[in-house]
């Protein structure tokens, strides 16, 4: 039998787990939010062997380290050659032709990329981030030359 105060102490014990609870997510939402950040450029990947380069959205950091990396999003308003580089993908690996290669991600890169996520199986947003830059498929170039070839890697 419960008494008033075992009551008192089970709903203690009870708030005292909900707040913990409700900081650990808070959390886990803030930290993987300061993971994700804005593609800021683009960088050259060299493919086994080192014939090809493909160029794909990457975030560098002001320090050169700390939260560079590939983990980044790029959304419809975005410029830059970060959204060229996507246009490119959708351009000439997805023959979306109706891209124009011009920096500005618009209605018309919005809508390809949609496209393009949902024939991946991906959820189709027309936001670039990690799980699509995982599944896109990047314009292969010489590297010697940096002349386009007709082929196109995956990341």
């Amino acid at each position: 039998m419960m008494t008033r105060r075992s009551v008192k102490s089970f709903a203690s014990v009870g708030a005292l787990f909900v707040g913990l609870l409700a900081g650990n997510v808070a959390a886990a939402s803030s930290a993987s939010a300061d993971t994700l950040r804005a593609c800021n450029g683009v960088l050259k990947v060299q493919t086994p062997g080192g014939i090809y380069n493909y160029y794909i959205p990457y975030h560098s950091s002001a320090d050169g380290g700390a939260g560079a990396g590939f983990n980044c999003y790029v959304i419809q308003g975005n410029q830059g050659e970060d959204v060229r580089a996507i246009q490119r993908s959708l351009h000439w690996c997805y023959g979306k032709t109706g891209v124009a290669v011009d920096g500005i991600f618009g209605s018309i890169t919005f809508n390809a990329l949609k496209d393009v996520q949902s024939d991946l199986g991906l959820v189709p947003d027309g936001e670039y981030g990690d799980f699509t830059s995982r599944k896109l498929r990047w314009p292969l170039y010489k590297a010697t030359t940096g002349e386009r070839v007709n082929l196109c890697s995956s990341r």
